[in-house]
């Protein structure tokens, strides 16, 4: 397992554990999906590695994506920003 994967499932553990189960769940698994984009097309290995390039890359990759299915990955990229990485700026957002 990669260490950013195993990163994120030590945060999603204590993320999922308050709040609307399904809504984290399903919030939960789109963190996935983030996380595993980065890992086998960015080359990331660890969160830390995670920066506005990334996140642009990858919403530049799934620009097909309907409006809503885009806002709920950038709620997604949000929490890991703000709350897993401690950052105090805003993630890019989806264009």
């Amino acid at each position: 397992m990669n260490k950013a994967i195993a990163q994120l499932e030590k945060h999603l553990h204590l993320y999922m554990r308050s709040g609307g189960k399904t809504s984290r769940k399903r919030q939960a698994q789109k963190m996935r999906i983030v996380i595993g984009y980065m890992v086998e097309k960015e080359k990331v290995k660890g969160l830390e590695q995670i920066g506005r390039k990334q996140v642009s890359r990858f919403y530049r990759d799934n620009r097909h994506l309907a409006p809503s299915t885009r806002r709920d990955y950038y709620y997604a990229i949000n929490v890991i920003w703000r709350q897993f990485l401690q950052r105090a700026s805003e993630p890019p957002i989806f264009k």
